[in-house]
């Protein structure tokens, strides 16, 4: 099984052998400060201290200001050094403790207690070869300072055995101890059955990158990904298993790039950190989630569909738990409008969220509340007022009226008019509010709402009122979206909607052109009959408006030509 990555073993990748991720440099960086520091303060009272006459004072006072001159350096420096910088260094020491030895004159001097700390620091920050190295490279000089220093009485090899020997054996327990630590936390940041991070580890982690990103002003994404049914599977993945957590930990970890971190934070839930990652990254990174997972499921054979969302800071949240909760919010969304789908964090997701939730214990009414709710804050966001749905509601209940449906019917569709638009939530502000022509990936954008709305609506368990809602951008002639149908496979109350929907768009001002004069408006509803719309339906609304709408005021001429150019760049048949 392979091992999750956590910021220890990313270290060795991202710094050759030293271990020393960005974060712990800083703390690298202090204890050599203070190793060096207590050198200088050693070296110097050696000098002040009674002492043999032999001793080379001025090799001492060197060897105090060199070490002095070190903790300078990784005080000022401390996490911006490069990683290469301390293996140095430490080598450094090493020479400087020789050379204390040497200068003393006396090869059973106590400066060779350095050594002891030069080795267990490199047990403890470097990985195993690198800590070797440095051992051996003590080993050499401490044999060499012994060739120098000459006492007939003194046994140098034997002393040079034992002082290595107990050095080695201090700087394995170091080394063991050090590695049994970093595998106890390991595990209590890791879920077992995927071998991700869990959410405690996660939340470790968002919190570090959140500081990070929030201090160098960078951007920080992070995506949810929903699978509902997945708690059923424990750590044997499927249950003849087949190991589908291992399959799903693995596709994770496959999207994820070297500094991303991917987490199990809940049975059915996990989540994925994107640092560095801008919107638009997250979203290439949260469909590449999609489609990994889709094939895991796929080979897996298991009837499982993922729900992503994603949010970015700081576009998004302030705060870490406010970028999570953005995340969490937008997949919940994305369960509710279908599953397989990747949503956006956007201010409105909350009411998608509301709306399909309200469906889960509470009354019927309430769900519906919730839908016709979201519709004035899209209306505002849209069209700059909270009328636009109203008034296709009126058109619908009064086309509906004329056209003599039962009075049950004729509630149903006013309501329908009054929701038609809901699924324009799902549109990027950047696409509604456009103001010139819309390009063909903003239009394929655009068409995608009517199927969104319907799922919202369906949500609020009106099934009627959701075909119709999905429905009310076809055509007659076939030429309309989402589905492509024809004639009366068209359901009659959403060619109602098309009639009400198309005239109070063309008599109102958009910013993508000013408002058409009423007669306008009404002439192009006529255009329409028999392809674009139902001629019944339109017959019965016109002499509905000239009985009851007499707003129709008089445009110069010549501006009618400009006014339907912009309406049909804006809306091509």
């Amino acid at each position: 099984m392979r091992s999750v990555r956590l910021p220890v073993e990313d270290a060795r990748q991202n710094a050759g052998d030293v271990l020393s991720p960005r974060a712990d440099r800083g703390l690298m960086a202090r204890s050599l400060a203070y190793l060096s520091l207590a050198g200088a303060v050693i070296a110097f009272a050696s000098i002040a201290m009674p002492h043999d006459a032999s001793m080379d004072e001025r090799g001492m006072v060197t060897i105090g200001a060199c070490s002095l001159a070190t903790a300078a350096v990784l005080f000022l420096g401390r996490d911006k050094l490069p990683a290469w910088v301390f293996p140095v260094l430490l080598a450094a020491a090493t020479l400087l403790v020789e050379w204390a030895i040497f200068a003393s004159h006396d090869e059973t001097s106590p400066y060779a207690a350095f050594y002891f700390w030069i080795a267990i620091y490199a047990f403890y920050f470097f990985t195993r070869r690198q800590a070797i190295l440095q051992v051996v490279f003590i080993v050499c000089v401490y044999a060499a300072v012994l060739g120098f220093v000459e006492d007939p009485t003194s046994a140098p090899v034997l002393r040079w055995a034992v002082t290595m020997s107990a050095l080695v054996v201090a700087g394995a327990m170091i080394g063991l101890l050090q590695e049994r630590i970093a595998r106890l936390s390991r595990d209590v940041r890791v879920d077992a059955p995927t071998d991700l991070l869990n959410k405690r580890g996660f939340h470790d982690e968002l919190d570090a990158e959140f500081d990070r990103a929030r201090r160098h002003d960078l951007p920080l994404s992070v995506a949810v990904v929903e699978i509902e049914g997945l708690a059923a599977f424990d750590a044997r993945g499927r249950r003849s298993d087949s190991g589908l957590l291992t399959r799903i930990g693995e596709a994770m970890e496959n999207v994820a790039r070297g500094t991303d971190r991917a987490a199990r934070v809940a049975p059915e839930s996990l989540a994925l950190l994107f640092p560095h990652t801008d919107q638009g990254g997250a979203l290439i990174a949260s469909e590449r989630i999609l489609k990994e997972l889709g094939q895991v499921f796929a080979v897996e054979e298991v009837e499982l569909r993922a729900s992503v969302g994603c949010s970015t800071f700081p576009a998004d949240a302030g705060t870490s738990e406010a970028l999570l909760h953005g995340a969490q919010q937008a997949a919940t969304a994305a369960q509710h409008l279908g599953r397989d789908r990747v949503v956006v964090y956007s201010p409105e997701i909350a009411g998608i969220v509301l709306a399909a939730e309200s469906r889960r214990g509470q009354v019927r009414g309430s769900n519906i509340a919730a839908v016709l709710a979201l519709t004035e804050v899209l209306d505002i966001r849209d069209a700059g007022t909270a009328q636009h749905s109203q008034t296709v509601g009126r058109y619908a209940e009064a086309i509906a009226r004329g056209l003599e449906l039962p009075d049950d019917l004729i509630e149903r569709v006013r309501l329908a008019g009054i929701l038609h638009d809901v699924g324009k939530i799902a549109v990027p502000d950047a696409v509604l509010s456009k103001p010139g022509k819309l390009t063909d990936d903003e239009w394929t954008e655009m068409r995608k709402h009517p199927e969104v709305g319907a799922l919202i609506v369906d949500g609020a368990e009106m099934k009627d009122v959701a075909a119709w809602v999905g429905a009310h951008h076809e055509r007659p002639d076939g030429r309309g979206y989402p589905c492509g149908l024809v004639g009366t496979d068209i359901p009659l109350e959403a060619r109602i909607l098309a009639v009400a929907d198309a005239y109070e768009a063309m008599t109102c001002d958009r910013v993508y052109r000013r408002a058409l004069p009423i007669e306008v408006a009404r002439e192009e509803l006529r255009k329409g009959k028999g392809s674009q719309f139902d001629e019944r339906v339109v017959d019965v609304f016109l002499e509905w408006l000239e009985a009851n709408d007499r707003r129709g005021e008089s445009v110069e001429g010549d501006h009618f030509a400009d006014l339907v150019r912009g309406l049909a760049e804006r809306n091509p048949s």
